[in-house]
């Protein structure tokens, strides 16, 4: 498979999702085009800087499809918090917060058909397309050790922050995702023996390092709603997330 072979799917992906979210608001279509997304920047972020020119050949063609990115990431947590609280809190306190959150999913969503109706997103769509298209000439071997190479720092980064007393387990959450998005690209691009094993254990840490940013983000949300929650709600969240981030970090 070629490089652009691989970044078009993931394109297709994004603009077929983007499509079914902006008309009716679908959960899984949000879902989905934000983890499309994901995998062609975890794949730019290796290359803007050895291949091309940042600001002139990369920067401007992500500009729109970054704005849509971090206005769907606000309407995904919002999402994620109401299944939450669906879990945790008496009925009429759901009630509430949902409404909180609808009106947050509202405002992001008229944000998001705004920036449809007036940036021509298609438009920046194949510009990104032809713009790896360019890269099918690339030697393998290249590609390859740029990716090995990130993810070999990601993995020293990982430990440093793992040392610091004030840890970021935010950035550790992301750089698992990279690593993650870039040994898939590997393995199915670039037919690169990946190991099975680490494969599934980076999937694995990703998905509980978002389970725990999800308690992380509806503890903030609880707290910021202004509907007076009681207490014990607040405190067994937070404690049920540094539980959770325990068990984590003694898998990293």
């Amino acid at each position: 498979m070629k490089i652009s072979t691989h970044v078009n799917k993931q394109l297709i992906v994004f603009t077929n999702n983007l499509d079914i979210a902006s008309n009716n608001k679908d959960k899984e279509a949000i879902h989905d085009l934000r983890v499309a997304l994901k995998r062609v920047f975890a794949l730019r972020k290796i290359l803007k800087q050895s291949v091309f020119d940042y600001e002139l050949s990369f920067k401007p063609q992500f500009h729109h499809v970054k704005t849509i990115f971090r206005i769907t990431g606000i309407i995904r947590d919002n999402q994620i918090m109401i299944n939450h609280a669906h879990l945790r809190l008496t009925h009429n306190d759901y009630i509430n917060f949902r409404k909180v959150c609808n009106k947050t999913i509202k405002s992001s969503f008229i944000e998001l058909n705004e920036t449809l109706n007036t940036q021509n997103i298609k438009k920046e769509v194949n510009a990104i397309t032809q713009l790896f298209y360019s890269l099918d000439n690339l030697r393998a071997d290249f590609v390859i050790n740029e990716c090995v190479n990130y993810i070999s720092e990601n993995e020293k980064l990982i430990n440093q922050q793992l040392s610091i007393l004030q840890c970021n387990y935010h950035l550790i959450r992301k750089w698992i995702k990279e690593q993650y998005y870039l040994l898939s690209i590997l393995k199915d691009v670039y037919k690169y023996g990946i190991n099975e094993n680490l494969l599934s254990q980076k999937k694995e840490l990703g998905s509980s390092l978002g389970d725990w940013h999800d308690l992380r983000v509806l503890h903030q949300h609880f707290i910021h709603a202004g509907l007076n929650f009681n207490e014990d709600i607040i405190t067994s969240i937070e404690q049920e997330a540094i539980s959770l981030l325990s068990n984590i970090t003694s898998k990293l």
